[in-house]
């Protein structure tokens, strides 16, 4: 199913059931889980043993999980003709922060519409699980969300200070909020969510791919 978070922005978002689903969700249990993905939810719920590990041990919960927008199932098929890091999300990343909306600011929006659209289900117990470039939407929307009760992070970004302080970095430019540092970083939301049970496994750096 999609969640349109905005007049043709389409999120997709799976319950992961054994049985056929013929209509709108339901709330039950309260509990749910909601699985945020580094680059695709189809691949890494079949590859990523961690990830699967993680959703079992939750099988007294409802699984979601979900591609925000340009991830995934929503990836654009807009062709960028020279190369360049990221290609697309590079592309759509610039152009956000040309028209002052960052993506990582659009996809913590989706993600919030999400979290509601469960509540409105019948939810009222989340944890959110997020997955390299789901992390940071997935740390935004904990924050900001009551109703986020845990919160579990895979391979989470160690700090925006560790990018500006390297010279060369693998994480994409729609990774960063604009003008971030004058106001937070990420240690400070990893500081609040401890009141919600935060569990960081493993820590990506500026290279994005060995764990700290």
């Amino acid at each position: 199913m999609f969640v349109e978070t905005e007049r043709g922005i389409h999120n997709a978002v799976y319950k992961l059931t054994e049985e056929n689903i013929y209509s709108r969700p339901h709330g039950s249990p309260q509990k749910v889980i909601l699985y945020v993905s580094h680059l695709e939810m189809d691949d890494e719920l079949i590859n990523d043993e961690k990830i699967r590990e993680i959703l079992s041990d939750h099988s007294d919960h409802a699984i979601y999980t979900c591609d925000l927008r340009g991830i995934g199932q929503t990836e654009s098929n807009t062709h960028v003709s020279y190369s360049i890091p990221y290609n697309k999300e590079y592309f759509y990343g610039m152009l956000s922060n040309m028209m002052g909306e960052p993506l990582i600011g659009k996809r913590t929006y989706d993600l919030l519409c999400i979290l509601n659209w469960l509540e409105s289900l019948g939810h009222t117990e989340i944890t959110i699980l997020g997955n390299g470039w789901g992390c940071q939407p997935a740390t935004f929307a904990s924050v900001l969300n009551e109703n986020v009760k845990k919160v579990i992070l895979k391979n989470a970004l160690s700090s925006y200070s560790d990018i500006a302080e390297s010279t060369f970095y693998n994480w994409p430019v729609s990774a960063f909020p604009m003008n971030v540092l004058n106001h937070f970083d990420l240690p400070d939301c990893y500081l609040d969510l401890k009141r919600k049970n935060l569990e960081i496994l493993g820590m990506w750096d500026a290279q994005a791919g060995e764990e700290k």
